[in-house]
């Protein structure tokens, strides 16, 4: 099986892991420039949180889409990992416009965290 290593925030990763209920998750990256291109829909993405070596989990990666802000919030809600759109806006605080685009690609919580 093919898979690929991407840093992750410890917050966010921390959100979802104690989010019994939900059983996908919206990994985004700011942006939205681009999508990831390097995965394909059923490959494992693992989570290895930024600034150190510790590999935190995973997932089955689903698709990638780029979103505005406020969209990408309205169709994952707390699956992007913050508990209301104002965390949510707020995560980059140099980025106040609303109209910006995050890079969503949702990812199957199927893997465990570890």
């Amino acid at each position: 099986m093919k898979f690929h290593i991407y840093p992750t925030d410890r917050r966010w990763f921390e959100f979802l892991a104690a989010q019994s209920e939900i059983d996908e998750v919206n990994f985004w990256r700011p942006g939205g420039k681009a999508r990831f291109t390097r995965l394909e829909s059923g490959e494992l993405l693992i989570f290895r949180l930024r600034g150190s070596d510790k590999i935190a989990g995973g997932g089955v990666f689903l698709h990638t889409s780029l979103f505005p802000l406020n969209a990408a919030w309205e169709a994952f809600g707390i699956k992007n990992g913050v508990p209301d759109y104002l965390s949510f806006s707020d995560g980059l605080p140099s980025l106040k416009d609303s109209s910006l685009r995050r890079q969503c690609p949702l990812i199957r919580k199927s893997a465990a965290s570890f």
